[in-house]
């Protein structure tokens, strides 16, 4: 087991994972993507909490590491798969990749599963993906984009600037 980076000894796990939560977190806002990481490990050992996997991957993906980042979503979709969070991260990914085909795959995927209606954050995810699903599909008659310029705001807030041409 890892020594204790950030928890306060005499805490109990529970307690110790969220100090670790809240810790790994602030240091993943403020660009500290190393220790941010180095942080949510421990806690993520501590914890079976998908949120360390999906930050971790947020740190991966900001590092560069996209195979590590994709691995990261994956294993956070499969601790609760009812959760369509880690797969939209996935599939954002993947469009910023230009991985289209699978984007596509995790798009129709989520947008298969249950949701429901009174969760607010649920349903945006869902027509997120709704829009992004759409877009893919209609790309394959505009193939030309630069998916590497491409930020989750710009996925998020519009999928259709992908699309040169599009409605």
């Amino acid at each position: 087991m890892l020594p204790r980076l950030s928890a306060a000894p005499g805490l109990t796990d529970r307690e110790q994972f969220r100090e670790l939560y809240a810790e790994g977190y602030a240091l993943h806002q403020a660009g500290e993507n190393e220790e941010s990481t180095r942080v949510l490990e421990e806690g993520a050992l501590l914890s079976c909490d998908p949120m360390f996997e999906i930050i971790l991957g947020k740190n991966a993906e900001a590092m560069g590491n996209y195979a590590e980042a994709a691995r990261l979503y994956e294993k956070a979709h499969y601790m609760v798969p009812s959760r369509l969070y880690p797969l939209v991260r996935l599939m954002r990914l993947q469009v910023r990749l230009g991985e289209d085909d699978a984007a596509l795959e995790t798009a129709r995927v989520i947008v298969s599963m249950p949701v429901n209606d009174r969760n607010a954050g649920m349903v945006r995810l869902r027509a997120e993906t709704q829009a992004t699903l759409d877009s893919l599909s209609a790309q394959r008659c505009h193939p030309a984009v630069n998916h590497n310029e491409l930020t989750d705001s710009d996925i998020q807030n519009d999928p259709r600037k992908r699309l040169p041409g599009s409605l």
